[in-house]
Protein backbone atom coordinates (compact mmCIF):
# COMPACT_ATOMS: atom_id res chain seq x y z
CA UNK A 1 0.00 0.00 0.00
CA UNK A 2 1.18 3.70 -1.02
CA UNK A 3 0.80 5.74 2.02
CA UNK A 4 2.40 9.24 3.16
CA UNK A 5 4.53 7.10 5.50
CA UNK A 6 6.09 5.54 2.26
CA UNK A 7 6.25 8.82 -0.04
CA UNK A 8 6.95 11.45 2.86
CA UNK A 9 8.44 9.80 5.96
CA UNK A 10 9.30 12.30 8.90
CA UNK A 11 11.56 9.03 10.49
CA UNK A 12 13.33 6.31 8.84
CA UNK A 13 14.82 3.34 10.26
CA UNK A 14 17.11 1.15 8.64
CA UNK A 15 17.16 -2.65 10.35
CA UNK A 16 20.23 -4.16 9.38
CA UNK A 17 22.60 -0.70 8.06
CA UNK A 18 25.71 -1.00 8.64
CA UNK A 19 29.25 1.00 7.69
CA UNK A 20 30.26 -1.60 4.68
CA UNK A 21 29.02 0.63 1.35
CA UNK A 22 29.76 -2.57 -0.01
CA UNK A 23 26.76 -4.29 1.85
CA UNK A 24 22.99 -3.31 0.98
CA UNK A 25 22.57 -1.92 4.55
CA UNK A 26 25.25 0.39 4.34
CA UNK A 27 24.76 1.83 0.59
CA UNK A 28 21.12 2.56 1.63
CA UNK A 29 22.20 4.43 4.92
CA UNK A 30 24.84 6.43 2.26
CA UNK A 31 22.51 7.31 -0.18
CA UNK A 32 19.89 8.72 2.36
CA UNK A 33 22.61 10.61 3.80
CA UNK A 34 23.49 11.76 0.86
CA UNK A 35 20.16 12.37 -0.48
CA UNK A 36 20.08 14.81 1.93
CA UNK A 37 16.60 13.58 3.88
CA UNK A 38 15.63 15.99 5.78
CA UNK A 39 13.93 13.61 8.46
CA UNK A 40 15.18 11.69 11.70
CA UNK A 41 17.18 8.74 10.73
CA UNK A 42 17.60 5.89 13.08
CA UNK A 43 19.90 2.35 12.72
CA UNK A 44 19.34 -0.72 14.20
CA UNK A 45 22.90 -3.15 14.09
CA UNK A 46 23.06 -5.30 17.13
CA UNK A 47 26.58 -5.34 16.59
CA UNK A 48 27.63 -1.61 16.43
CA UNK A 49 27.28 1.28 18.01
CA UNK A 50 27.49 3.25 15.46
CA UNK A 51 26.93 3.41 11.78
CA UNK A 52 28.21 6.33 9.19
CA UNK A 53 27.95 8.84 12.26
CA UNK A 54 24.94 7.82 13.60
CA UNK A 55 24.44 6.30 17.26
CA UNK A 56 22.61 2.95 16.64
CA UNK A 57 19.83 0.74 18.55
CA UNK A 58 20.78 -3.03 19.16
CA UNK A 59 17.48 -4.00 18.87
CA UNK A 60 13.75 -3.08 17.16
CA UNK A 61 12.41 -2.88 20.91
CA UNK A 62 14.70 -0.06 21.77
CA UNK A 63 13.01 2.56 18.83
CA UNK A 64 11.16 5.43 19.18
CA UNK A 65 7.96 5.26 17.13
CA UNK A 66 9.25 5.37 13.46
CA UNK A 67 7.25 5.88 10.40
CA UNK A 68 9.14 4.25 7.28
CA UNK A 69 11.28 1.05 8.22
CA UNK A 70 13.91 -0.21 5.14
CA UNK A 71 14.80 -4.10 6.46
CA UNK A 72 17.91 -5.23 4.76
CA UNK A 73 18.24 -8.82 6.92
CA UNK A 74 17.19 -12.35 6.22
CA UNK A 75 13.54 -13.35 5.54
CA UNK A 76 13.25 -15.56 8.24
CA UNK A 77 13.86 -12.66 10.46
CA UNK A 78 11.59 -10.53 9.01
CA UNK A 79 8.26 -11.71 10.06
CA UNK A 80 8.85 -11.05 13.48
CA UNK A 81 10.50 -7.68 12.64
CA UNK A 82 7.45 -6.48 11.02
CA UNK A 83 4.98 -7.21 13.46
CA UNK A 84 6.90 -5.70 16.10
CA UNK A 85 7.31 -2.43 14.46
CA UNK A 86 3.85 -2.28 13.12
CA UNK A 87 2.27 -2.97 16.79
CA UNK A 88 4.93 -1.43 19.33
CA UNK A 89 6.75 1.50 16.91
CA UNK A 90 3.52 2.64 14.70
CA UNK A 91 5.08 2.11 11.71
CA UNK A 92 3.10 2.01 8.61
CA UNK A 93 5.59 1.71 5.93
CA UNK A 94 7.93 -0.75 5.15
CA UNK A 95 10.20 -1.36 2.50
CA UNK A 96 12.01 -4.98 2.37
CA UNK A 97 15.20 -5.74 0.63
CA UNK A 98 15.08 -9.51 1.20
CA UNK A 99 15.08 -12.52 -0.75
CA UNK A 100 12.50 -15.42 -0.52
CA UNK A 101 10.24 -13.16 1.60
CA UNK A 102 7.70 -11.99 -0.79
CA UNK A 103 5.52 -15.35 -1.06
CA UNK A 104 4.56 -15.00 3.03
CA UNK A 105 4.12 -10.87 2.83
CA UNK A 106 1.68 -11.93 -0.35
CA UNK A 107 -0.44 -14.03 2.28
CA UNK A 108 -0.43 -11.52 5.24
CA UNK A 109 -1.20 -8.44 2.80
CA UNK A 110 -4.39 -10.17 1.67
CA UNK A 111 -5.13 -11.62 5.57
CA UNK A 112 -5.07 -7.89 6.50
CA UNK A 113 -7.07 -6.55 3.03
CA UNK A 114 -9.44 -9.54 1.97
CA UNK A 115 -10.83 -6.64 -0.24
CA UNK A 116 -7.62 -6.35 -2.73
CA UNK A 117 -6.27 -8.36 -5.12
CA UNK A 118 -2.71 -8.89 -4.04
CA UNK A 119 -0.17 -10.48 -6.78
CA UNK A 120 3.78 -11.41 -5.32
CA UNK A 121 6.61 -11.11 -8.56
CA UNK A 122 9.73 -12.38 -7.98
CA UNK A 123 12.56 -14.72 -9.90
CA UNK A 124 12.60 -18.22 -9.94
CA UNK A 125 15.45 -17.89 -7.33
CA UNK A 126 13.78 -15.92 -5.25
CA UNK A 127 10.26 -18.57 -5.62
CA UNK A 128 12.39 -21.40 -4.53
CA UNK A 129 13.22 -19.82 -1.06
CA UNK A 130 9.78 -20.21 0.14
CA UNK A 131 7.44 -21.68 -2.55
CA UNK A 132 5.94 -24.15 -0.17
CA UNK A 133 4.19 -21.45 1.31
CA UNK A 134 2.39 -22.33 -1.65
CA UNK A 135 0.56 -25.25 0.34
CA UNK A 136 -0.10 -22.35 3.19
CA UNK A 137 -2.10 -20.31 0.80
CA UNK A 138 -4.30 -23.32 -0.16
CA UNK A 139 -4.45 -24.99 2.92
CA UNK A 140 -6.12 -21.31 4.53
CA UNK A 141 -7.54 -20.98 1.47
CA UNK A 142 -5.85 -17.95 0.32
CA UNK A 143 -6.22 -16.17 -2.76
CA UNK A 144 -2.83 -15.00 -4.14
CA UNK A 145 -1.01 -15.00 -7.31
CA UNK A 146 2.42 -15.81 -7.61
CA UNK A 147 4.11 -14.50 -10.57
CA UNK A 148 7.33 -16.64 -11.23
CA UNK A 149 9.81 -14.52 -13.87
CA UNK A 150 11.71 -17.76 -14.61
CA UNK A 151 15.15 -17.31 -16.59
CA UNK A 152 16.72 -20.05 -14.79
CA UNK A 153 19.24 -18.32 -13.31
CA UNK A 154 20.03 -16.16 -10.08
CA UNK A 155 19.28 -13.41 -12.49
CA UNK A 156 20.57 -10.23 -10.18
CA UNK A 157 23.72 -11.92 -9.34
CA UNK A 158 24.20 -12.82 -13.27
CA UNK A 159 23.26 -9.45 -14.10
CA UNK A 160 26.63 -8.35 -12.07
CA UNK A 161 29.14 -11.49 -14.09
CA UNK A 162 27.81 -10.17 -16.52
CA UNK A 163 28.72 -6.30 -16.51
CA UNK A 164 31.32 -6.20 -13.77
CA UNK A 165 33.19 -9.91 -13.93
CA UNK A 166 33.97 -10.34 -17.66
CA UNK A 167 30.89 -12.82 -17.43
CA UNK A 168 33.00 -15.52 -15.06
CA UNK A 169 29.55 -17.27 -13.96
CA UNK A 170 29.92 -18.84 -10.91
CA UNK A 171 26.66 -20.63 -9.20
CA UNK A 172 23.95 -18.76 -10.64
CA UNK A 173 22.72 -21.25 -13.20
CA UNK A 174 19.59 -22.97 -12.17
CA UNK A 175 19.10 -25.06 -15.40
CA UNK A 176 17.42 -28.01 -14.02
CA UNK A 177 14.28 -29.58 -14.54
CA UNK A 178 12.03 -28.17 -12.24
CA UNK A 179 8.41 -27.62 -12.93
CA UNK A 180 6.73 -24.65 -10.93
CA UNK A 181 3.68 -25.34 -12.87
CA UNK A 182 3.38 -29.39 -11.42
CA UNK A 183 5.04 -28.05 -7.99
CA UNK A 184 2.41 -25.36 -7.67
CA UNK A 185 -0.36 -28.30 -8.63
CA UNK A 186 1.15 -31.00 -6.24
CA UNK A 187 0.35 -28.26 -3.41
CA UNK A 188 -3.01 -27.92 -4.43
CA UNK A 189 -2.51 -24.54 -6.24
CA UNK A 190 -3.62 -24.24 -10.33
CA UNK A 191 -0.26 -23.67 -12.15
CA UNK A 192 -0.47 -21.75 -15.38
CA UNK A 193 2.69 -21.60 -18.07
CA UNK A 194 3.36 -18.55 -20.16
CA UNK A 195 6.11 -18.93 -22.84
CA UNK A 196 4.43 -16.25 -25.30
CA UNK A 197 4.08 -12.44 -25.46
CA UNK A 198 0.54 -13.53 -26.41
CA UNK A 199 -0.10 -16.00 -23.56
CA UNK A 200 0.29 -12.99 -20.64
CA UNK A 201 -3.03 -11.31 -20.68
CA UNK A 202 -5.19 -14.54 -20.93
CA UNK A 203 -2.96 -15.68 -18.23
CA UNK A 204 -3.78 -12.64 -16.06
CA UNK A 205 -7.16 -12.42 -16.49
CA UNK A 206 -7.41 -16.45 -15.67
CA UNK A 207 -5.66 -15.99 -12.35
CA UNK A 208 -7.62 -12.78 -11.34
CA UNK A 209 -10.84 -14.94 -11.93
CA UNK A 210 -10.48 -18.01 -10.32
CA UNK A 211 -10.35 -16.33 -6.58
CA UNK A 212 -7.71 -19.07 -5.32
CA UNK A 213 -3.76 -19.38 -5.19
CA UNK A 214 -2.76 -19.56 -8.78
CA UNK A 215 0.89 -19.80 -9.59
CA UNK A 216 2.09 -18.50 -13.17
CA UNK A 217 5.47 -19.79 -14.68
CA UNK A 218 6.53 -16.86 -17.14
CA UNK A 219 9.68 -18.07 -19.13
CA UNK A 220 11.97 -14.92 -19.99
CA UNK A 221 15.24 -15.38 -21.16
CA UNK A 222 18.50 -15.58 -18.85
CA UNK A 223 20.23 -13.02 -20.02
CA UNK A 224 17.25 -10.06 -19.24
CA UNK A 225 18.71 -7.31 -17.27
CA UNK A 226 16.78 -4.98 -14.44
CA UNK A 227 17.94 -1.45 -15.14
CA UNK A 228 18.48 0.83 -14.02
CA UNK A 229 21.15 -0.41 -11.38
CA UNK A 230 23.86 1.10 -9.08
CA UNK A 231 27.81 -0.16 -9.29
CA UNK A 232 28.94 -1.35 -5.85
CA UNK A 233 30.68 1.34 -3.69
CA UNK A 234 28.58 3.32 -5.96
CA UNK A 235 26.26 6.80 -5.31
CA UNK A 236 22.88 7.02 -5.88
CA UNK A 237 23.20 9.58 -8.56
CA UNK A 238 25.67 7.14 -10.35
CA UNK A 239 23.05 4.80 -11.45
CA UNK A 240 22.83 3.56 -14.72
CA UNK A 241 21.15 2.14 -17.96
CA UNK A 242 21.23 0.29 -20.91
CA UNK A 243 21.61 3.22 -23.05
CA UNK A 244 24.72 3.72 -20.90
CA UNK A 245 26.62 0.48 -21.56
Amino acid sequence: MINKELIQPQSIVVVGGSNNYHKPGGAIVRNILQGGYKGTLRIVNPKEDEVQGIKVFHDVTELPPTELAILVIPARFCPDTVKSLAAEKQTRAFIIISAGFGVGAALGAKLGRPDKTVVNISGDGCFRMNMNEIATAVRSNIPIVQIVLNNHVLGMVRQWQTLFYEERYSNTVLNDAVDFVKVAEAMGAVGIRVTEKEEVVPALEKALALNKPVVIDFFIDKDLKVFPMVPAGANIEDAFDQEDL
